[in-house]
């Protein structure tokens, strides 16, 4: 139980020092002033949600490309900060606010609220080591809340459980099958041999009917051949001629080659 115990805490010990090599950031190479920085991501924070990107549709960029106001890239950028802006609608609150440090760049974070979903909003800013903004690269993210985070764990532990349930159903059906098959097996073979026996049975009864067919036919054929004897004898006494003391024989009479009569 001890070695259980101990295994135990040493998992958890190599977890939280994962978890903890995992989170350690670059801290920032340049010196800033975290209230300035703030202020101005704050400034560029105002400005994004003031702006109605739904007038900058893909005509009106397509115009400003062509007009050089506009690059590529942040012509994309526009696209996407339109689809979001349409999806998480009017502004709320900022819940949050943090600075990441990364070596030679910094990141304002904020965690804000809006309208159109329950969902928080992260809107980042970032700062390069002479603390200018690259507008391209502001990102706006809808993340999940808590409360959604829960909702589907939750949602995904029910789908887990229900999956494995009903795998957990399919094996026993094919365990249970396992049972049946046998008897199923008995069955077919009984009725197998029940099928052969009846034919055995049939062919039995044909066998002795025709032996009884035969025996009749002799028997019969015996009997015409007295009754014939009888005849010819009668007929011989009322003829005066003599009757054989043993009776008659009956040989059988061969069929001779007519091409000998011929030739004589």
């Amino acid at each position: 139980m001890k070695k259980k115990l101990v295994l135990f805490l040493f998992l958890i010990i190599c977890l939280f020092a994962i978890t903890a090599c995992s989170s350690k950031k670059e801290a920032a190479t340049f010196e800033y002033d975290e209230a300035m920085v703030k202020e101005t991501a704050t400034q560029w924070l105002d400005s994004w949600n003031q702006t109605d990107f739904s007038g900058y549709d893909d005509a009106t960029l397509e115009g400003l490309v062509s007009s050089g106001q506009l690059d590529e890239a942040s012509k994309k950028v526009f696209t996407a900060w339109r689809q979001t802006q349409s999806d998480i609608g009017a502004f709320v609150k900022v819940k949050d606010v943090v600075i990441e440090e990364a070596g030679d760049m910094i990141t304002v974070v904020f965690t804000a609220t809006y309208e159109g979903t329950k969902n928080n909003v992260v809107f980042k800013v970032p700062f390069d080591s002479t603390l200018n903004v690259n507008s391209t690269a502001i990102t706006v993210e809808e993340t999940e809340a808590f409360g959604g985070k829960m909702e589907s764990a939750l949602l995904n532990t029910i789908i887990g459980m229900g999956t494995v349930f009903v795998v957990l159903i399919f094996i026993s059906c094919l365990i249970g099958m396992f049972k049946i098959i046998p008897k199923i097996q008995a069955k077919m073979e009984k009725r197998q041999e029940e099928d052969f026996n009846v034919v055995t049975a049939i062919d039995n009864t044909v066998s002795q009917i025709v032996e009884q067919e035969e025996l009749e036919e002799l028997v019969d054929d015996g009997e015409l051949v007295a009754v014939i004897t009888a005849a010819i004898m009668a007929s011989m006494a009322s003829n005066g001629e003599e009757v054989p003391a043993d009776g008659l024989i009956v040989r059988s009479i061969k069929r001779t080659n007519s091409n000998k009569w011929k030739k004589a």
